[in-house]
């Protein structure tokens, strides 16, 4: 009798210590996002120096700010059937450590071709960080915190892109671009070691038992699941309208309003903390209001960014800067705040074990609308010479990607 007391007694105890533990991996996990979106995020925090120093013009900032995400395209998949294999600790360590060295070498380009070329390359490591971090939460939280913790873990792209827009620009200010690379690359790297020393996978084997891994997903089963590509094609207007706000709220800020980049700079950073918000309370909202259910949320978060692209066109010199701060932060928390909801949507179309090959599907298809619509922005601000024409194209995109995510067919696993 004592002996079986002793024994539950134990499993109370590896209970609480799992259920302590938990939030252990949220942190850890949401500091390696961050880490990578230094570097990610940081390129459209810099956009006002890459432009002047390497000499670049509207689309080609459009094809900087998207250029890691190109390389996050080749590797997504991979790294998610990789995260089902192997596990998401030495993932998510390996893609930390490995894409702070390759901003490190990327900011050393001497032109735009080849920053573009090392930035492509850093995408590829970055691609590592989503679906591991998405898989850890898959294991550790129940469905009904998931929302939550998926969330959260996904302010670490706001949060970085939120420094980045603090640090990086007076790191430049006082010294020059470069050096603000090496600076995001380092963050990158410390926080992957810190993963490395401090994170343990769930549900280790015992010493005497075979170790199992879970069959990979079939990349052919999971384009036959239509919510999957529909998910994933609606989405690619959403990271559009993100980095269309990181590549070039500044510069539509400069040219609209005059501001220098000492203040455009904080504007941005009120978009990435809004989006920080954003990732948390949408997730909550999607958890407890509409009982789990992703797609709704994820409608409600389109029409705000339609509605919000219209808004641009009302800035104008007179309007107080408060105001605008307003008008950017609503912006920032539709359009930053929205890609919690999105992977929590896209890892239960799927069982728990394919859910790394499931958001690595998405995020290919997802870096389309980094490359694509980012670039058209600022071609047509190019063409046009005025932004006007691009804010009302980004709004009628919003409303053709609400179409079509209103085809995903929502699922709970």
């Amino acid at each position: 009798m004592a002996n079986l007391q002793a024994g539950s007694l134990t499993e109370i105890e590896r209970s609480h210590k799992a259920d302590y533990y938990k939030w252990v991996v949220l942190t850890l996990t949401t500091a390696v996002q961050t880490g990578t979106a230094f570097i990610s995020q940081g390129i459209g925090a810099l956009s006002p120096f890459l432009e002047s120093q390497l000499h670049m013009s509207k689309a080609q900032v459009g094809l900087a700010v998207g250029a890691i995400n190109l390389g996050i395209a080749f590797t997504a998949i991979l790294f998610g059937k990789l995260t089902d294999l192997f596990g998401e600790k030495k993932i998510l360590v390996t893609g930390g450590v490995m894409a702070g060295l390759s901003i490190m070498i990327a900011s050393q380009s001497p032109s735009f071709g080849v920053l573009l070329g090392l930035l492509l390359l850093t995408g590829l490591w970055s691609a590592s960080s989503t679906p591991a971090g998405s898989k850890a939460i898959m294991t550790w939280f129940p469905y009904s915190m998931r929302g939550f913790a998926i969330g959260v873990r996904q302010t670490g792209v706001a949060s970085g892109g939120f420094l980045a827009a603090l640090i990086l620009p007076v790191v430049a200010i006082h010294s020059n671009w470069r050096w603000s690379l090496i600076f995001a690359g380092a963050i990158s790297i410390v926080t992957a070691l810190v993963c490395m020393l401090l994170y343990r996978e769930s549900k280790q084997p015992s010493p005497d038992a075979p170790i199992k891994h879970p069959k990979p997903a079939k990349i052919k089963t999971m384009l036959r699941n239509k919510s999957i590509l529909w998910a994933s094609i609606g989405a690619t207007a959403f990271v559009g309208a993100q980095f269309i706000i990181i590549g070039y709220i500044q510069l539509f800020l400069q040219s609209r309003l005059s501001l220098p980049v000492a203040i455009t700079a904080y504007f941005l950073a009120i978009a990435q903390l809004s989006g920080v918000a954003g990732r948390i309370l949408w997730g909550v909202i999607s958890d407890r209001y509409w009982a789990g259910a992703r797609k709704p949320v994820m409608m409600i978060i389109g029409m705000i960014i339609a509605l919000m692209s219209l808004s641009m066109l009302l800035i104008r010199p007179g309007v107080p800067l408060w105001l605008v701060a307003v008008d950017i932060a609503v912006f920032g928390f539709s359009a930053i705040g929205w890609n919690g909801i999105w992977i929590a949507l896209l890892s239960e179309l799927v069982d728990k074990d394919h859910s790394g090959t499931a958001v690595g599907m998405g995020m290919t298809v997802l870096q389309i609308g980094v490359l694509i619509f980012p670039f058209l922005f600022g071609w047509l601000i190019d063409w046009f010479g005025s932004y006007a024409v691009s804010w009302i194209g980004l709004f009628i995109l919003m409303c053709l990607s609400l179409l079509i995510i209103s085809r995903v067919r929502e699922t709970r696993n």
